[in-house]
């Protein structure tokens, strides 16, 4: 439980527009030299979270997705030789943007994307610019010339793929 022993005694109207309340501290916590100067109440943090069975304030949340067939957009620029370019941008089953980014890869490397999935999203291009792309997510896997993907033909040293995979 929290010690609030030291606090200072206000009269605060019901609605204050002053300064918050504060509260003196003996050894500092951080380095323990000495006095840590006044600290509004709303700044201390010792003993948040004392209230058993409160629970999590954000535990019952909703995803900030709709599961079921997700999909992703992967668009690849070779001109920046030697790398390639990614662009990569998740869809989820509605339609709904949840993910977005762009990186430049060297052949081979990975590019890790967060997005509103609750794992990360994975593209890997391969050596050469007519290499499928390896894409991941979640434990699922597919080069983007199975029948899960799309791909079209570069036009101005670039290429447009879809791929759709389950999200949960």
């Amino acid at each position: 439980m929290a010690d609030f022993s030291q606090t200072k005694k206000h009269n605060l109207p019901n609605n204050p527009t002053g300064p918050a309340p504060v509260v003196k501290r003996g050894l500092s916590k951080r380095n323990g030299k000495g006095n840590e100067p006044n600290v509004p109440v709303s700044m201390n943090w010792d003993g948040y979270g004392d209230i058993p069975g409160a629970g999590c304030p954000n535990e019952n949340l909703e995803p900030l997705y709709s599961s079921g067939q997700c999909g992703v957009h992967i668009s690849q620029d070779t001109s920046v030789s030697p790398v390639f370019r990614l662009n990569v941008m998740v869809k989820d089953s509605n339609g709904e943007e949840i993910g977005n980014g762009s990186k430049f890869v060297f052949p081979g490397d990975t590019f890790d994307l967060p997005s509103e999935l609750p794992a990360m999203i994975e593209v890997t291009p391969g050596f050469q610019k007519n290499d499928p792309i390896l894409f991941q997510y979640n434990g699922f896997s597919t080069p983007t010339v199975a029948p899960a993907c799309s791909i079209g033909k570069y036009d101005h040293n670039v290429r447009q793929m879809d791929c759709g995979f389950p999200c949960s």
